[in-house]
């Protein structure tokens, strides 16, 4: 029989581990209804129905748990060769792991001198929101945290340093003086530092009960009442 394509396969093997296609669809960056038709062209070419889809819910069928039990080793077999071919016949590969902010402000204006250092190495990197852990299928990462897991070396880079700011405008019209004209005002804060006013308050050792707080994304604001 033909095989199944590679990507189909790693699409079921997302979804069915998340139970959601939306979810897989997420990850994969496509929309759900395109995993949902590369689910449906699997399910065909199998002759299997591996999924038991309700109004409101997703599960395996027996045959799709069999299927993705070998499926996760497949895959974790198929990524060790891999690693295995590269590691011997390809140039090397480092997995780093960082936040956006981090990569945006301080990696990037500085990525081509490290890449002119280590001209045999390539860089894969991701962007994570509020990485504070080392992930697992990372080499390296650069993490929020002062304390690293147990069997991993950790080079500091630097310390936080939490600073206020606000618009002079603003500050004119209505100046603020104490933490109490402070709790008066709007806060905005981004969201891969949801924290950041509460981390600042306990750094100095205040306390802040904000009137309103504007949580600030990439794609646009919402606000927490």
């Amino acid at each position: 029989m033909r095989l199944p394509s590679l990507k189909f396969l790693k699409t079921f093997q997302i979804a069915a581990a998340r139970l959601s296609f939306k979810a897989a669809a997420e990850e994969l960056f496509i929309t759900p209804s395109a995993v949902s038709h590369q689910i449906k062209t699997l399910e065909e070419q199998l002759g299997v129905a591996l999924f038991d889809r309700g109004a409101h819910s997703l599960t395996l069928t027996e045959g799709g748990r069999n299927y993705l039990q070998h499926m996760d080793a497949l895959f974790a077999r198929l990524t060790t060769v891999t690693e295995q071919l590269q590691a011997r016949f390809g140039r090397g590969v480092v997995r780093l792991h960082i936040t956006p902010f981090f990569a945006t402000e301080m990696l990037l204006p500085k990525l081509q001198s490290l890449l002119d250092a280590q001209p045999d190495t390539d860089i894969h990197i991701n962007t994570v929101q509020a990485l504070e852990s080392h992930p697992a299928d990372a080499d390296v990462s650069i993490v929020v945290n002062a304390a690293p897991g147990d069997g991993l070396a950790c080079h500091k880079l630097f310390s936080q340093t939490f600073v206020p700011a606000c618009s002079p405008l603003l500050l004119q019209r209505i100046p603020i003086d104490s933490v109490a004209d402070l709790n008066r005002h709007t806060l905005i804060v981004h969201e891969a530092r949801r924290d950041g006013w509460e981390r600042w308050a306990e750094s100095v050792g205040i306390e802040l009960r904000p009137r309103k707080v504007i949580l600030t994304a990439s794609t646009g604001i919402e606000e927490i009442h």
